[in-house]
């Protein structure tokens, strides 16, 4: 067994490389199950480009981490465990062979762990009317961090507003922030956005940078200050790219646009 061992092969691994080689992308993570011992064991490895981060994980059926795994002294004579371990280290060593991961040394165990840090955003209340932010049920419910209306706002079906949100904010340094509707909004107030996903970005942080929601109506409808009508996260902006134009990408066709079918 060698787990903690491993990296991302940053000079080889690609998008296209990942998704050749079984990885589906989910929010900003890479990821992939494999079976260990039948569907009873299964490893999850998860990868993010943008920072550099490896997750792989061993678990059970339940969801649970398999102990046997990582504490193999304390579970002697396991059979099954023995298979896991032995099925794990074939896996990391194809990943290896295929240039996705990298083998590194023990030292390397600790790479990353600042990323689980909490981020401080600076926030500035334009209306004394509206609830404090705070996320709804604790972090282990959602990572969406509910928006409320600062203005009472009235619409026929049709019209168009900007809604004030009654915050202004600064974001941590290489972060923006992802405004969508909340799932009840179009249910609850009749309405849409009208940018689909809102994108604020760091450097929009002064005092009277007030965010808002543009909203269409489909219906005549009532918006009153302090419903929670939207909701944001912070994200992790783009690192610096560079384009290199080719004749030929040298890869396997899909087929095309819209090629998987409807089911």
């Amino acid at each position: 067994m060698k787990p903690n061992k491993y990296s991302v092969n940053l000079e080889n691994v690609t998008y296209t490389k990942l998704i050749q080689n079984g990885f589906w992308l989910k929010n900003e993570y890479f990821t992939r199950t494999y079976p260990l011992c039948n569907n009873f064991i299964k490893l999850v490895v998860m990868i993010e480009l943008g920072d550099k981060y490896l997750s792989v994980s061993v678990i059970d059926d339940s969801g649970n981490l398999y102990a046997p795994f990582y504490n193999p002294d304390e579970h002697p004579n396991n059979l099954v465990a023995e298979q896991v371990i032995k099925n794990y280290n074939k896996i990391m060593d194809k990943l290896v062979q295929k240039g996705i991961l990298l083998e590194v040394k023990e030292e390397k165990k600790e790479v990353k762990i600042e990323m689980f840090k909490s981020k401080i955003i600076k926030i500035k209340y334009i209306s004394k009317k509206i609830d404090k932010i705070e996320r709804i049920g604790g972090s282990e419910k959602s990572d969406w961090i509910d928006l409320r209306a600062a203005a009472e706002v009235s619409l026929k079906k049709g019209e168009f507003a900007l809604i004030p949100l009654g915050v202004a904010m600064e974001l941590p340094a290489g972060y923006e922030a992802h405004v969508v509707p909340r799932s009840s909004t179009f249910k609850n107030f009749g309405v849409i956005q009208t940018n689909h996903m809102g994108v604020i970005d760091e450097s929009y942080c002064g005092d009277n940078d007030q965010w808002y929601m543009p909203v269409l109506a489909v219906r005549d409808t009532e918006i009153h200050i302090n419903d929670r009508i939207c909701q944001f996260r912070i994200m992790k902006k783009m690192d610096s790219i560079s384009f290199e134009e080719v004749d030929n990408l040298d890869n396997e066709n899909r087929g095309g646009f819209g090629t998987t079918g409807k089911r």
